[in-house]
């Protein structure tokens, strides 16, 4: 059996307590603890403003696959990401990882 669509793996028949999805929302950064990952802040599709955003914690790990350009962008306005363009966006560093970012091709 292949599997075409992310709903056939990710949603349907899918039934357990720590598994949820949020749909119709946006992801605007990884909340830390430290160096240690423990929640989301996120908005509904739409909004941007973080007096909007909600917060779900994570007991154990925080998993993040928002494709080839939002992972990134996620990471580093978490602070995840190489020093001195974090910097100069005022964000206050956590790791620094010169390779978040790097690197991308567009392939046309």
């Amino acid at each position: 059996m292949t599997r075409s669509h992310a709903r056939t793996g990710h949603w349907d028949g899918i039934y357990r307590h720590n598994y949820e999805i949020i749909t119709g929302s946006k992801a605007l950064k990884v909340v830390f603890d430290g160096k240690k990952a423990n929640g989301v802040l996120f908005v509904s599709t739409g909004s941007n403003s973080i007096s909007n955003a909600r917060l779900v914690k994570a007991r154990k790990e925080v998993v993040i696959a928002a494709g080839t350009i939002h992972t990134p962008q996620i990471l580093q306005a978490s602070g995840v990401g190489p020093k001195p363009l974090l910097d100069a966006a005022g964000i206050p560093v956590v790791v620094d990882l010169p390779g978040v970012g790097q690197n991308f091709q567009d392939r046309m």
